[in-house]
């Protein structure tokens, strides 16, 4: 039988209140006051494209699976029928499962037909190889701003 477990990251950083001597969740602006950089918890492999060669540095995975990703949207995208012309921002919010496979689990911004259109390109991404942490593979979430000009 194959044993499940999964991660949850909760990345936070606690402070001492100087007076009260209690701790606290540091808040963004907190730690730019004190000059902290958080230290997260960062993956050993990032998610890759299959085009995309495995380089063992997270950065250079990462970035050229989002290149890939970047690259089949624009290939893929079809522009719905509309009848103004300028220009349209959505976030898409998504996950990648242990498993490559892709979710979109949010769209902001944007109109119906379009948010519409985003999740079939996004969903019908190629899978891709999971992200991992310690040699599990993890679940991760990502945001993806597009900007469509529509002329």
């Amino acid at each position: 039988m194959e044993e499940r477990r999964s991660f949850h990251f909760v990345s936070f950083t606690l402070l001492r209140n100087d007076e009260t001597l209690k701790y606290y969740v540091a808040e963004n602006i907190d730690l730019r006051e004190r000059k902290i950089k958080a230290d997260y918890i960062m993956p050993d492999e990032a998610s890759r494209h299959p085009d995309c060669e495995k380089t063992g540095n997270y950065d250079n995975d990462f970035n050229c699976t989002q290149k890939k990703v970047y690259e089949y949207i624009i290939k893929n995208y079809k522009l719905p029928n509309v009848k103004s012309a300028g220009q349209l921002k959505m976030n898409v919010a998504f996950s990648i499962d242990t498993q490559g496979m892709i979710k979109v689990n949010k769209i902001e911004g944007g109109e119906y037909w379009f948010q519409k259109e985003a999740r079939r390109v996004i969903e019908n991404l190629p899978k891709l190889t999971p992200t991992f942490y310690r040699g599990m593979a993890i679940a991760v979430s990502f945001n993806l701003p597009i900007t469509i000009n529509v002329k």
